[in-house]
């Protein structure tokens, strides 16, 4: 007598129960890694975008410097976002006081001078909760007045 094939045989199809729980712990882990990777490189991005900002402030009050024009007589301010608010504060900046520096002679042939400064750029970080800023600084150099 032939077995029923139902019930005599062993090749069902379909998954167990734990078959399904393991592949779906596998697609929540991947889930999670990538929104963890999207979430970290959003922040790196705003981390970058903020510092490349500041840089450019930097080389805007750097340059207006080199030109002989005082940075406090133009209205150049750069708005960045306080951080637990929605208003807008400004990146600072300072110019340190100038100093003459000789470039030297050539053959006995004296080179000039130039003048020397630090323009600092501070600004406040995407995501820094505790308002700690951070600072960068550029040296600038110009010729001396009678030279421009």
């Amino acid at each position: 007598m032939k077995a029923h094939p139902i019930r005599g045989s062993r090749n069902r199809s379909g998954y167990t129960l734990i078959e399904v729980i393991a592949a779906s712990g596998l697609i929540a882990a991947a889930l999670g890694a990538a929104s963890s990777l999207g979430m970290t490189m959003t922040t790196q991005e705003e981390l970058a975008r903020g510092q490349a900002s500041a840089v450019r402030y930097a080389e805007a009050i750097a340059r207006i410097w080199q030109l002989g024009v005082s940075p406090a007589d133009i209205l150049l301010t750069q708005p960045q976002s306080s951080p637990g608010s929605t208003s807008y504060g400004t990146m600072t900046y300072s110019i340190a006081l100038p100093t003459t520096e000789s470039l030297g002679s050539d053959g006995g042939i004296s080179q000039g001078s130039v003048e020397k400064t630090t323009v600092s750029v501070t600004y406040l970080p995407y995501g820094n909760a505790q308002g700690e800023t951070v600072t960068i600084n550029f040296d600038v150099i110009r010729p001396i007045a009678s030279h421009r």
